[in-house]
């Protein structure tokens, strides 16, 4: 995240969840591996819901994801990122 809490991709103020969902750079790798089908559900969750809900269960994600729930788990628990 930058340090003057601005998106340096889209100037929008940083947040978590907009680097994680919000900012178009973002939501322009979801929507390449999200389910077509479910990716307003995926973006539309409440952000601990969210981390929750790919922790258990990367059913919604293409195939071509693999090892999603052991990678947030690091950057969790790396981070220590809830909003």
């Amino acid at each position: 995240m930058a340090s003057d809490s601005h998106c340096e991709f889209c100037g929008e103020v940083e947040m978590v969840s907009h680097v994680l969902r919000g900012c178009l750079e973002a939501l322009a790798i979801w929507v390449r591996l999200v389910k077509r089908g479910e990716l307003d559900e995926f973006l539309s969750m409440e952000l601990q819901q969210w981390f929750v809900f790919n922790l258990f269960d990367a059913s919604h994600f293409s195939n071509a994801v693999t090892d999603w729930d052991t990678g947030l788990q690091l950057y969790v628990g790396v981070f220590g990122v809830v909003e």
